[in-house]
């Protein structure tokens, strides 16, 4: 894709570029692009096709916004080196870590908030301890993360990856060496300001 290309940039923005942008900016880009034109709308249930036209008809005709645009998305370079890809059933094995943890109503706000962080750092990303280490530097494992669920009074917290069976024990050895690490020595400023970063957009946009 290349390091310009629009699919690589960080989803979260670059602080140099948000720290600058005007809302003016955004209600221009919102205006420019987001039109009636490219709207997908779906109805289910006891609903009057006719009257239900009508109604969104006039609501959307009742927007201005600009002329239609296309978004000007970058080409990806097709590379000139060919590559064939081998697909084959292989033989993987599941390695789960979990903890119990008391009910949901057993936790502050805060606390939760503290959790899905470390749910983040831990292996909720490509950008996390376990894919880093597991996948991209040691290449042991297909898959990695982490998980957590709270229910009104029982919860639990877990790791997992899924590996080879002859990488099982290897796999089970670190998993166990970066939780470990992690309650011990924590995590640097930078990673856990991205996670903060990550925990805002998520809400913003959910």
């Amino acid at each position: 894709l290349g390091d310009e290309h629009v699919y690589v940039r960080d989803g979260l923005g670059q602080p140099d570029f948000v720290s600058k942008v005007e809302r003016s900016e955004l209600v221009a880009l919102h205006k420019k692009f987001v039109r009636s034109e490219n709207l997908v709308i779906s109805v289910v249930g006891n609903v009057d096709p006719l009257k239900f036209t009508k109604q969104l008809s006039k609501t959307l005709n009742s927007y201005k916004g600009g002329k239609l645009e296309k978004l000007n998305v970058p080409k990806v370079v097709v590379p000139k080196s060919k590559y064939m890809n081998h697909n084959e059933d292989v033989d993987l094995v599941n390695i789960n870590l979990s903890w119990y943890l008391p009910g949901r109503d057993e936790f502050s706000f805060n606390e939760r908030l503290l959790f899905m962080l470390a749910t983040y750092l831990l292996g909720g990303s490509a950008r996390s301890l376990l894919f880093v280490k597991l996948r991209e530097e040691m290449g042991l494992v297909y898959k990695t993360g982490s998980f957590r669920s709270f229910d009104p009074t029982v919860g639990f917290f877990q790791v997992w990856a899924s590996a080879s069976p002859e990488n099982a024990q290897k796999v089970y050895g670190v998993m166990l060496s970066i939780v470990t690490d992690f309650l011990e020595n924590g995590f640097s400023k930078e990673k856990f300001d991205r996670a903060k970063r990550f925990l805002n957009m998520q809400t913003l946009m959910s």
